[in-house]
């Protein structure tokens, strides 16, 4: 009978703990069991701060160059060799004056090739 006894104060108290702590994290404002994991954690960094997009580029736009690191001749250079569908020897280019990565070269190029940069 005593240990029955013992049993049941045991799962009595876990109980209470578990119940206490769960209202208390959620007055803190702690995501609970059933809260939906996609939404952004606010305690969490943001990994990409304010005018940076992925990867590190900023968007151009007022008074920021819409190729940074590019110098005007180049950039004539780039356009002039994306009119002429050598996309490959643009992206040698931009490579050589940026030091950007390939795929980071490839749509800069593919962007000024369509129109949207």
């Amino acid at each position: 009978m005593s240990l029955v006894v013992v049993v049941v104060g045991v799962v009595l108290i876990v109980g209470v703990t578990v119940a206490v702590v769960a209202s208390q994290n959620r007055r803190r404002g702690f995501p609970g069991p059933n809260s939906n994991p996609y939404t952004p954690n606010p305690y969490t960094p943001n990994p990409y701060p304010m005018g940076q997009g992925f990867g590190g580029q900023v968007a151009a736009g007022p008074g920021r160059p819409a190729f940074p690191g590019l110098s005007p001749q180049a950039q004539g250079e780039i356009g002039a060799l994306v009119a002429q569908g050598k996309k490959i020897e643009a992206i040698k280019l931009v490579r050589a004056q940026t030091g950007m990565g390939l795929k980071d070269a490839k749509n800069l190029v593919d962007a000024i090739a369509t129109g949207r940069a």
